[in-house]
């Protein structure tokens, strides 16, 4: 058997329903039996609207080096001169101290000395970059660099065909859930400003609950999709400005179960019970009114019985709330928000979830001002 036929053949695992990280390790292997030098390939994605390059995927021999990163990319020149190329890029200075990025700095630091940077891109549109490194000094000659994009657009093709269905999924989710803009006073920014609040206290915890970046993206994905069920509770109890009955509050909390149902008919409809994380997006509609102490809904479940995904989306959900304004109430400053949410660790909520809003409140602040309502 000859060496692409080898490495063909160690690439089967791409048609598994493995997850992406599992599918990344398996072309990292494949492109050392291939090409050799390869200590690490590591996928980023570009959030456009924040102009965050953050981190997706990774596969390094030895520690990850640059766990839950994320940059801007218009403050880094390096990826923005690839980016007016629209052209792959190989570095054999990335152990110099020059470098413009935090990034490069924290590989040269741990050894590593070439880089290989590829853009991706998806009907023409720039969603991302690939970066291929080894510790070796001109690890990869002239005659490997067709090579290496040929891996890359592999990688390009595996990871925009997971984005797509799952942008498929929301899109057909958000259709249903549009029914609501116009009757739901939960508007697209309040799901804009929950999945980003969401990555920030994801990321956060990440050690405390050994968190992946690729997790950490699904749950930023997801998300938006938490309240779906609401399309099926009533309007004049969604919009309701007076204190509900204890009926119309049950019907309130069943958006829940309902989401979750609807949801499953979605997936059923277009195929997708397979899609990686599938389990985290059904957690999160279920489980985020579940509380700490066991006094949620709908289940009632306790701690760490509770979904580590819902119980970010739990914190983030009610922080949303308490800021915006609803037809029952006016806006609470984030002060007094910020307090409330602190004084129900432990109560409400997770407590390491809590000192994820608290630590990360700054970011919080900017992601609130970012994404305003526009009421006109």
């Amino acid at each position: 058997m000859d060496q692409l036929t080898k490495t063909i053949a160690s690439l089967e695992t791409l048609n598994s329903t493995g997850s992406l990280n599992s599918k990344i390790e398996a072309i990292h292997k494949s492109m050392n039996e291939f090409i050799g030098n390869v200590h690490r390939i590591s996928v980023s994605l570009y959030d456009e609207k924040t102009d965050l390059v953050k981190t997706f995927l990774q596969s390094t021999d030895g520690h990850d080096p640059l766990p839950h990163y994320q940059a801007k990319l218009s403050e880094t020149k390096s990826l923005l001169s690839i980016l007016n190329t629209k052209q792959p890029f190989l570095d054999t200075t990335i152990n110099k101290t020059n470098s413009d990025t935090h990034h490069s700095k924290r590989l040269a630091k741990k050894g590593f000395q070439t880089s290989f940077t590829f853009p991706m891109y998806n009907k023409g549109r720039f969603f991302g970059f690939i970066f291929i490194n080894s510790r070796d000094i001109d690890a990869f000659s002239v005659n490997e660099l067709p090579q290496l994009e040929l891996f890359s657009h592999l990688v390009t093709l595996m990871v925009s065909a997971e984005l797509h269905t799952i942008e498929s999924l929301r899109g057909v989710s958000n259709a249903l859930h549009n029914i609501t803009y116009f009757r739901d006073v939960e508007t697209g920014h309040h799901l804009e400003r929950v999945s980003r609040y969401a990555r920030e206290i994801a990321t956060y915890v990440a050690p405390a609950y050994n968190l992946n970046d690729e997790f950490i993206e699904h749950l930023f994905l997801f998300s938006p999709l938490h309240d779906i069920g609401k399309i099926a509770i009533p309007d004049n109890i969604l919009l309701n400005t007076k204190k509900l009955t204890h009926e119309e509050f049950e019907l309130i909390k069943s958006h829940t179960t309902i989401g979750v149902d609807i949801m499953n008919r979605v997936l059923n409809s277009l195929n997708l019970n397979d899609l990686n994380h599938i389990d985290m997006l059904r957690n999160i509609i279920k489980y985020h009114h579940e509380r700490w102490d066991g006094m949620g809904y709908p289940e009632g479940l306790k701690e760490d019985a509770i979904p580590t995904e819902a119980r970010i989306i739990a914190v983030v959900d009610v922080f949303d709330a308490l800021t915006s304004a609803r037809p029952y109430k006016q806006p609470w400053d984030n002060e007094t928000a910020f307090e409330f949410i602190n004084s129900q660790a432990d109560i409400m909520f997770d407590p390491i979830c809590v000192e994820g809003m608290r630590n990360c409140k700054e970011t919080i602040l900017q992601i609130k001002n970012e994404f305003v309502e526009n009421n006109n």
